[in-house]
């Protein structure tokens, strides 16, 4: 694995020890996930990680900000939080302030999904399904088979594979189809939000103290 990463083939992302849960622990407790977390990721790879990965968390403490920016992350990739069926977040790409003010560059993919099988319907979602198409046009396609195991599978790459060919053939246009780039890193997305919004400054922000956006 280690080869495989300084060859640029393996992408470690993450930064916190294991996906924890956040409301119950103390924010002790938080900082040392991503304390032995990043120290894991610099001691065996030779890296900080700028992303804090959480997908399948049930909560998320007001403090996560704050603590993320501390512990060298200013991205933050979570999924959870849309499968509400009461409180409908409405951002897809957005500015997380944090208790302190700190801010965190945060993603939701709009396919709702981080176990997706490459299929059209999910590929078009992600546009289809993004709440801030405003200013930004990127979104993220978490695809492969998730808690049972097994990662992304060849089916799935071929049918990516086609959907690139049709969303970039002269006859569609990419007018019904999003353009699917592959063979990045979630870093390397969140370097293009940057880019396209002006360096945040056009998102959206999300108070958490205040439980208002702006």
């Amino acid at each position: 694995i280690r080869a495989k990463v300084d060859e640029g083939r393996f992408q470690p992302v993450g930064a916190t020890w294991v996906e924890m849960d956040t409301n119950m622990p103390s924010g002790e407790a938080l900082a040392r996930q991503f304390l032995y977390g990043q120290r894991y990721f610099n001691s065996r790879f030779g890296i900080i990680s700028p992303t804090f990965v959480l997908p399948d968390t049930f909560g998320y403490a007001a403090q996560l900000p704050q603590i993320s920016r501390l512990a060298g992350c200013k991205y933050f990739k979570t999924q959870k939080l849309s499968w509400s069926e009461i409180n409908k977040f409405p951002h897809t790409t957005f500015n997380w302030v944090g208790l302190d003010g700190s801010q965190l560059l945060t993603h939701m993919t709009p396919v709702d999904s981080y176990n997706a099988q490459g299929n059209i319907d999910e590929i078009r979602r992600g546009m289809t399904g993004h709440k801030n198409l405003e200013v930004t046009s990127q979104s993220l396609l978490l695809f492969g088979n998730g808690d049972g195991g097994g990662g992304p599978t060849p089916p799935m790459l071929e049918k990516l594979r086609r959907a690139r060919a049709v969303a970039e053939s002269q006859h569609c246009g990419g007018g019904d189809m999003p353009v699917v780039r592959m063979g990045e890193s979630i870093d390397s997305f969140f370097e293009y939000v940057q880019e396209e919004t002006d360096q945040g400054a056009k998102l959206p922000n999300w108070y958490v103290a205040d439980e208002y956006c702006e």
